[in-house]
């Protein structure tokens, strides 16, 4: 691999290698997760987001709205560059039940309102970015996943799902 390869570049292609990794040897995802590497994920990803999320959607079209006129720099692609591959890390991890469960519970150490307000801070990056949140959400939010109602509760603290749509009155909708 040539030296003359930026650091975002570097980081771009070791995630796409990592994703294909945990697609055609699906024990590497349980043993990442075993080793503790969802909530550090978690944490990256807060860490890259403009501000701490909050789940307030007009924030959130605010910063969209920003990327989308241009105004964003270099510096502020590279985060939205590395932003995007862990996305694709978590997605990827995503698959296994035990990184589901990791999700759920990650809440203290990555951020106050847990995994969901990192995703739905995230979502702000784009469409492709928006994509990969909800569809790591949806594996999340799994039958295999003991722990959903934590993502649940999560969601309707950064107010992702309304309280219909958690199934509070029990009746089918």
């Amino acid at each position: 691999m040539p030296a003359s390869l930026p650091a975002s570049e570097l980081v771009l292609l070791l995630s796409a290698s990592a994703v294909a990794l945990i697609q055609h040897h699906a024990l590497v995802a349980d043993t990442l997760t075993v080793q503790g590497y969802v909530p550090r994920l978690l944490a990256l990803l807060t860490a890259r987001l403009p501000s701490p999320p909050s789940g307030q959607p007009e924030q959130l079209q605010q910063l969209a709205a920003t990327k989308a006129a241009g105004v964003a720099g270099g510096q502020q692609q590279r985060v939205v560059d590395e932003g995007g591959a862990l996305l694709r890390l978590l997605h990827a991890l995503a698959a296994s039940a035990a990184a589901c469960e990791a999700v759920a519970t990650a809440g203290g150490s990555a951020a106050a309102a847990g995994a969901v307000a990192a995703l739905a801070g995230a979502s702000a990056w784009g469409a492709g970015a928006e994509v990969l949140v909800l569809e790591t959400l949806k594996r999340a939010l799994g039958q295999g996943n003991r722990n959903r109602d934590l993502l649940v509760g999560q969601a309707l603290q950064v107010r992702s799902v309304g309280p219909c749509t958690a199934g509070g009155s029990g009746a089918a909708v």
